[in-house]
């Protein structure tokens, strides 16, 4: 009664004021009025006030926002409805709205939110009156809207036409799910099975729909909302590669031979398919559950599930049961998408039986046909009769499991009888046939035996020789085999096999001890018979003679079967790359293909799966690549490192050189400075020198070290190259070979390995400035500087570079000796390419003048003329492969060809590229400009004036 006892005393104010004002204007007060006899009431002003009981909010500690409203005249107001907002955290209850009470307060409890800062609670009344209060939130609460929560999931954040996904809602509240709750669905992208974005909750208080890809690509959010206004939402990846045509579910039912019916029994129980389409397109991995209306028919399994195969179909067994009749069953997928069919139910007899088979005739010959009979009966009140219904009979025998005979497996039965049809594809035995059908749950089972005689061999055909190529008898190791295994088929006149089939082998060839085994051989059941062959201790190519016992007339012959050493020797071994020259000093992941070939002593190849290693200073290479016919492939690829690294051990003497790097001379021919380095011209290499026993060679242009150019080196384990001077296939002593060193790679190209410790000391067994070049009886100089850094392949483990033994080292060695050995060795080949460089240095003469003085490059030149442009990278080194070199001319005209492209090589050389020039009938001058592109697009040019 607060309130009322709060009114009556308010309402008792009133009165005592009206009564006071009408007495004032009664004795001429004024009253606030101008008007004779007029009273004006003074306003009833709201106000709002607003408290906080916390100021720090946490998920701990929620706080009490408390609101008091009052009237200026009436004092406390009750009964107001008072209006909460807040930029941060979460007001309970979600309404925002509270009542005051009779003191005038009205109270809402602050939580946490989810977002962590400064907000502001702000409180108002309908009047328009508001207040304000600010508070510091953690952020650190699960945010909760009102009672009631909604968890949105889905099944894949990938989504397409294939794979739509299922968006799961579930919503709860206080006392737990909450069921037969409307849940909305929207989504940015795709769209929804049903379309009409609606599902119900069930019992557990999950809402389902299909989320479909859509016909738009992209990133999308669907969002789960129920009518008080809680949500949850969900982000996915669509494909978008559906269009928006509905959901295709269909529902077939087929009897066993795969047609479709509306009736099944227990002789023939039905299929159930059910085809789910996305836009046309099959879903796969979807669930799919049948269910049963009514008491008619059974499913297999029970559970009544299945999950859409990569054809968008789920299939189950409808079987009759034991009640006759017709029935519905329904099939139903997530987002309440369903399809039902109709059926009967028929029961088969109870009392089945199947009889003996006829099989007629008993016996046939080869290649001939048979017909198999079985009936299957029923017997009802004592009376047989042939089956009624249709059952399916199964056919089968051994031989049609072996593939040598054939029967028609599958029969329906017409008046309780099935009929099959055999023919012989090769059988010739005895061959038992077996014969079962599953009528109701009765299964009825039947042989019988039919005599297939055996076929005569018609001919004999080569099949497989494995491998290809042997080792010679004595050479065989890891990866190389001295025997192989050739296999024939002996057929029939119609191509059936032959078994138990007595065949004969000879060789064309015994030279060096080639052999066979066995002489004579039975064929299998597949007709299939086998020979060994052994290698002999003579290279040849030997062919297998192979002849049936009882009739020579039939007979053939293998394919070719190579004998040779099948180990790489080194003169066989060769490389080659697709690109000399690739734009590598400037860009990275340019590609050049390194390609290795290899032949033993004989030049056939070496056998396929033969190993080579690559390795490489610059760049880097694939680590291996496997032969197949003597052949294998890797890729280079550009990248660091590009220099020397670590430096070279003496960078006063061993520099990388660049064009105009002033540290050395770019010479003439007569050792003399021609000063083009000096004048940052590139360089001619026609100072080139050949070592002689006192020096070592000059490859030409600003010398060594070249730093543009890359070593790959191929190595494999193989044997030493020599000359067979008697042709016995034999490594004699006196005969010239190849002596190798252990494999290293020639950074500097000098033949010989120079590689340096930190002090710069030469690395065990590595050369010296005057050193010779390897080899037996070489006595010109090799070392080259610029070989600090290269590597060596330890083959002995012995921790110093080994020079050759003075022997020779293969499989043909005849026996351990101090001139040879049958120990192979790492044979290895290196192939030299350029990281060229994407800029051009220029330098343009006319033709004619002195090309080794620097004063001529870059003067005027009268028309009609011939101009000169030479053309290198940074290095002084050949251009890119592909690289455009272009003339324009702003007097007179081009005459013949005005560009030139770089070739693909690894040469030393730079590029020289000419145009002629006319001049023309207006005395004039003007700019003549060559432009060089490099392949990657790269832009470097020049001019000089041409005038006339």
């Amino acid at each position: 009664m607060d309130w009322l006892l709060s009114e009556s005393k308010t309402f008792k104010q009133y009165l005592i004021l009206l009564a006071s004002l009408i007495l004032l204007s009664a004795c001429g007060g004024s009253g606030g009025s101008t008007d004779s006899g007029t009273v004006v009431p003074p306003v009833d002003t709201i106000s709002i006030a607003l408290s906080i009981s916390n100021t720090n909010v946490t998920a701990a500690s929620p706080a009490t926002i408390t609101a008091t409203v009052t009237g200026s005249i009436s004092g406390v107001a009750a009964n107001k409805v008072v209006n909460f907002s807040t930029t941060l955290g979460t007001l309970s209850p979600v309404s925002g709205t509270a009542l005051t009470n009779s003191n005038g307060v009205a109270t809402i409890i602050l939580g946490a939110g989810s977002v962590a800062g400064a907000g502001t609670v702000t409180a108002s009344l309908d009047s328009g009156e508001t207040a304000s209060i600010s508070f510091q939130t953690a952020g650190d609460d699960v945010l909760v809207v009102g009672d009631v929560a909604i968890d949105v999931s889905i099944s894949s954040t990938t989504v397409s036409a294939a794979t739509p996904a299922t968006i799961t809602a579930l919503v709860t509240d206080s006392n737990g799910a909450v069921v037969n709750k409307v849940v909305n669905f929207s989504t940015t992208l795709g769209n929804f099975t049903p379309s009409s974005g609606t599902a119900l909750t069930n019992s557990s208080g999950i809402a389902t729909i299909l989320l479909n890809a859509g016909s738009v690509a992209g990133a999308g959010t669907v969002t789960a909302a129920i009518d008080s206004g809680e949500s949850g939402t969900v982000s996915f990846q669509t494909s978008g590669d559906a269009s928006n045509n509905p959901i295709s579910f269909t529902l077939g039912l087929f009897n066993p031979a795969g047609n479709p019916t509306s009736s099944v029994s227990g002789a023939n129980p039905g299929t159930l398919k059910a085809t789910l389409l996305n836009d046309g397109v099959a879903s796969a991995g979807v669930l799919v559950t049948f269910s049963l209306n009514g008491a008619v028919g059974s499913l297999n399994p029970s559970t009544g599930t299945a999950l859409t195969d990569t054809n968008g179909v789920a299939s189950i067994i409808l079987q009759s049961g034991s009640t006759a009749g017709a029935g519905t069953v329904t099939a139903s997928i997530q987002g309440g998408i369903t399809a039902s069919i109709d059926f009967s139910v028929s029961i088969s007899a109870t009392d089945v039986a199947m009889n003996a088979p006829v099989i007629t005739p008993g016996s046939i010959g080869a290649n001939g046909t048979a017909t198999v009979e079985v009936t299957v009966t029923e017997t009802t009140n004592g009376v047989t009769t042939p089956l009624a219904e249709t059952a399916t009979v199964q056919f089968t025998s051994e031989c049609v499991q072996l593939g040598t005979a054939t029967l028609d497996t599958n029969v329906d039965t017409i008046s309780g009888v099935a009929r099959s049809t055999y023919k012989d594809k090769g059988c010739g035995k005895l061959d038992t046939i077996s014969i079962s059908s599953t009528v109701g749950q009765t299964l009825l089972t039947q042989t019988g035996t039919l005599d297939v005689q055996p076929a005569a061999a018609g001919s004999i055909a080569f099949i497989s020789a494995s491998p290809t190529n042997i080792a010679l008898q004595g050479t065989g190791g890891a990866g190389r085999t001295e025997t192989a295994t050739v296999t024939f088929k002996v057929v029939d006149s119609i191509g059936n096999p032959v078994r138990d089939s007595s065949v004969d082998f000879t060789l064309t060839t015994s030279v060096g001890g080639i052999s066979i085994n066995p002489a004579t051989a039975q064929s299998d059941s597949n007709g299939l018979v086998d020979v060994i062959v052994q290698s002999g201790t003579i290279p040849t190519p030997v062919r297998i003679v192979a002849t049936l016992s009882n009739d020579a007339t039939i007979s053939t012959v293998s394919d070719q079967l190579v004998i040779s050493t099948g180990v790489a020797d080194v003169n066989s071994l060769s490389l080659s790359a697709s690109n000399l020259n690739p734009e590598g000093w400037d860009l990275d992941g340019i590609q050049s293909t390194i390609t290795a070939r290899l032949a033993d002593h004989f030049n056939n190849p070496v056998p396929d799966g033969t190993a080579v290693s690559f390795t490489t200073e610059f760049g880097s290479i694939e680590p291996s690549c496997t032969t197949v016919n003597g052949v294998c492939s890797v890729v280079w690829s550009s990248q660091s490192p590009r220099e020397p690294n670590p430096v070279f051990r003496d960078p006063l003497t061993t520099v990388t050189r660049e064009i105009g790097d002033g540290v050395g001379e770019c010479k003439k021919p007569d050792e003399t400075d021609s000063n083009l380095n000096a004048a940052g011209l590139p360089c001619f290499y026609n100072n080139a020198k050949a070592a002689t026993s006192s020096t070592p060679a000059f490859f030409g242009g600003l010398g060594p070290v070249f730093g543009h150019r890359v070593t790959i080196r191929a190595s494999v384990l193989g044997e030493e190259s020599f000359s067979d001077a008697n042709a016995n296939g034999k490594f004699d002593a006196g005969e010239s070979f190849t002596d190798l060193t252990e494999a290293f790679t020639d950074d500097n190209e000098d033949g010989v390995f120079g590689g340096k410790l930190a002090n710069g000391s030469p690395a065990p067994g590595a050369a010296t400035t005057g050193s010779k070049c390897y080899g037996i009886g070489n006595t010109d100089v090799c070392y080259q500087v610029g070989g600090d850094n290269e590597e060596f392949v330890d083959f002995n483990s012995n921790l110093t570079f080994d020079q050759g033994n003075n022997k020779y080292n293969g499989v043909l060695c005849p026996a351990e000796s101090d001139t040879c050995s049958k120990e192979l060795l790492t044979i290895w080949k290196d192939i030299t390419i350029l990281q060229a460089g994407s800029s051009a240095r220029i330098s343009m003469i006319e033709s004619g003048l002195d090309a080794t003085d620097s004063a001529n490059y870059f003067q005027t030149v009268t028309l009609p003329a011939t101009v000169v442009a030479y053309v290198a990278d940074l290095h002084n080194g050949l251009m890119p492969s592909g690289t455009v070199i272009s003339f324009t001319a702003g007097n007179g005209s081009i005459v013949g060809p005005s560009q030139c492209v770089v070739a693909n090589s690894n040469v030393f050389e730079i590029t020289r590229c000419a145009v002629a020039i006319k001049a023309d009938t207006t005395p004039d001058s003007g700019p003549l400009v060559v432009t060089v592109t490099s392949p990657n697009g790269t832009l470097s040019s020049k001019s000089i004036i041409i005038s006339d």
